[in-house]
């Protein structure tokens, strides 16, 4: 019989998961986390158009996503956007696009959602990569990292296709842990 081990009790860069590591001591961030919320609410007062950029929030890039939901009112006869990461720069949120498709490849704004799943909407990112560090989540897409750079990302959409109405509203929400 042979028995297999998980990331929890396997040893690293070993390609071999029947070898367990004896001292191996798992991340706070996978071990016994809690879960945090973040919620940001975007009402538009302007016609929003290509490539406008909406930045909800900031999180590490060491922190950890497992699931992140669109919610929009409809109120924009038309109106499309790509969801993604971008540096948050300086304290003016000015940072460039990390990869600003991560999530979801223009998602039609245009009729109401209530929290959609777009966590793999573009499918860069598929259902195992949820609880990855978000540094880990944007190289698999545009990103270049191959260790935690220590910084902050906004969460992104950039418009794909112009809002055709002023009053629209996005809510954007994430469930995450704290990096290790």
């Amino acid at each position: 019989m042979t028995v297999w081990f998980s990331d929890h009790f396997g040893t690293d860069g070993v390609d071999d998961i029947t070898i367990a590591d004896p001292v191996k001591v798992i991340s706070a961030g996978i071990g016994h986390s809690r879960l945090r919320y973040k919620r940001a609410e975007l009402s538009s007062l302007a016609l929003l158009a290509t490539p406008d950029v909406l930045r909800f929030f900031t999180l590490k890039s060491g922190d950890r996503l497992h699931q992140l939901m669109l919610s929009s009112d409809g109120g924009s006869g038309v109106g499309a956007a790509d969801f993604g990461l971008h540096l948050k720069g300086t304290s003016a949120h000015d940072g460039a696009a990390l990869d600003a498709d991560l999530f979801a490849t223009a998602q039609a704004i245009n009729s109401a959602l209530n929290q959609v799943s777009i966590f793999s909407e573009a499918t860069t990112l598929l259902g195992k990569d949820r609880g990855k560090q978000l540094w880990a989540l944007a190289a698999i897409g545009g990103g270049s990292d191959t260790v935690d750079p220590m910084l902050e990302y906004d969460f992104t959409a950039t418009v794909t296709t112009a809002f055709t109405t002023t009053n629209t509203i996005l809510v954007l929400e994430a469930l995450y842990t704290s990096g290790d």
